[in-house]
C-alpha cells in the first residue's frame, strides 16, 4: 500500500495536464474524489480536467461552483473511484486504454490502468485521497475537505454501511475540524428531496417484487415508472436502498431501464451474500454489500437472469 501511495504522488508530482475520469451516473464520491484532486493538483500549479459521460447532478453545485474548465490534450490520464474501464461510458471510450494510473477502493477493480492505487479496504475513493493527499503532504483547504467529507459520507450511507471503519471515522473528524457544513452536506445528500422523489419513493415500495420466501426484493424502475414521475434521469439514482427496507429481504435488486433492451442493475445485501461476485458473472462488480452491473435483453428475461443468480448466491 505504502509503495502505491508513493507511486501516486510521483505520478501526480511528475505530471501535468491531467485529465480526471469519473464513472458514469457520478455519485458522490466520484464527483467528491475527482474535484479533491483538481483543487490539489490546481495548488500544485498543475493544469486539470474532469470528464464524464453523464452530467454532474444538480445536488453537488456546492462542491462544481468552484470548478472551472478548459480545454487542452492531455499529457497524463487518471480515474478515481471507477473499478472497471467499461464504467467510464460511451463518451469517454477513446480514452479506455490510455489510462496511466487508477485511484479506487473497488475490490473488483480491474487493473485496466498502468498503474493503481487500490485500497480496497477504504470505505470510499476519497478516503484513499485522503491518504494520499496526507502522504504528499499537501495543505488542506475547506474546499477540498468539503468534497472528501461528500463522498466518504455519501459512500458509507452517512457512516451507517458495514464499510465504514475506525480510519473512516477518524479521516472524517479530521475534515470536520477545517469547518465544512457537514450537517448541511448531510441534509443535502440524505434528507432533502422533491415532492416528485418522495412520490416516486412511496409508489416503489408499494410495488416491490418479492423472490425466494421474501428473501430477495425487486425494484422495477422500467419505462413506464419513468414516465409515470416525469423526472430526469438523475432523480431516478440513489434509490437502491429501498429494496432492503422489509426486514425479510437479504439482497436487494433494483433494475433501471437505460434504453429498449439495456438495464442498469444495482445490487444490495443484508448479510454475508457477496453481490460483488453476483455482479461479475454479468461483468460488473462493487462491493461485499453493494455492486451493479448492465444487462441487456427485455425486463422478464432480465429479471430472470438476476433472480436465479441471487437465489444460487443464498
Amino acid at each position: 500500500m505504502e509503495n502505491k501511495i508513493n507511486a501516486a504522488a510521483e505520478f501526480l508530482k511528475n505530471n501535468d495536464d491531467f485529465y480526471i475520469l469519473i464513472h458514469q451516473s457520478p455519485d458522490g464520491d466520484a464527483v467528491g474524489s475527482s474535484h479533491a484532486l483538481w483543487h490539489a493538483l490546481r495548488s500544485m500549479g498543475k493544469r486539470a480536467r474532469i470528464l464524464c459521460s453523464d452530467p454532474i447532478p444538480d445536488r453537488f453545485d456546492f462542491i462544481t461552483k468552484d470548478y472551472t474548465d478548459e480545454e487542452f490534450e492531455p499529457k497524463a490520464i487518471m480515474t478515481v473511484d471507477v473499478a472497471e474501464k467499461s464504467l467510464l461510458g460511451e463518451k469517454l471510450s477513446q480514452y479506455a486504454d490510455r489510462v496511466d494510473f487508477c485511484i479506487d477502493h473497488h475490490v473488483s477493480n480491474k487493473a485496466y490502468a498502468k498503474d493503481t492505487l487500490l485500497h480496497a479496504d477504504a470505505a470510499a475513493a476519497c478516503e484513499v485521497v485522503f491518504e494520499l493527499f496526507n502522504a504528499m503532504e499537501i495543505p488542506m483547504t475547506r474546499a477540498i475537505a468539503t468534497c472528501l467529507y461528500t463522498g466518504i459520507a455519501t459512500d458509507t450511507g452517512c457512516f451507517r454501511f458495514s464499510n465504514t471503519t475506525a480510519d473512516t471515522h477518524i479521516a472524517a473528524a479530521v475534515l470536520v475540524s477545517y469547518r465544512i457544513n457537514h450537517a448541511a452536506i448531510n441534509r443535502r445528500m440524505f434528507e432533502i428531496k422533491s415532492k416528485e422523489r418522495i412520490a416516486l419513493e412511496s409508489y416503489l415500495a408499494t410495488n416491490i417484487e418479492y423472490e425466494c420466501d421474501d428473501k430477495i426484493a425487486i425494484v422495477p424502475i422500467t419505462f413506464g415508472v419513468q414516465k409515470k414521475f416525469n423526472m430526469k434521469d438523475e432523480d431516478f439514482d440513489g434509490l437502491s436502498s429501498i429494496a432492503l427496507q422489509a426486514e425479510s429481504v437479504e439482497v436487494g435488486i433494483t433494475i433501471k431501464q437505460k434504453t429498449e433492451d439495456r438495464y442498469k442493475i444495482s445490487f444490495r445485501s443484508s448479510n454475508n451474500v457477496d453481490v460483488s461476485k453476483i455482479c461479475a458473472v454479468f461483468g460488473g462488480g462493487g462491493h461485499v454489500k453493494a455492486g451493479g452491473c448492465t444487462l441487456v435483453g427485455t425486463y422478464d428475461e432480465v429479471r430472470e437472469k438476476l433472480v436465479s443468480a441471487a437465489k444460487e448466491a443464498l
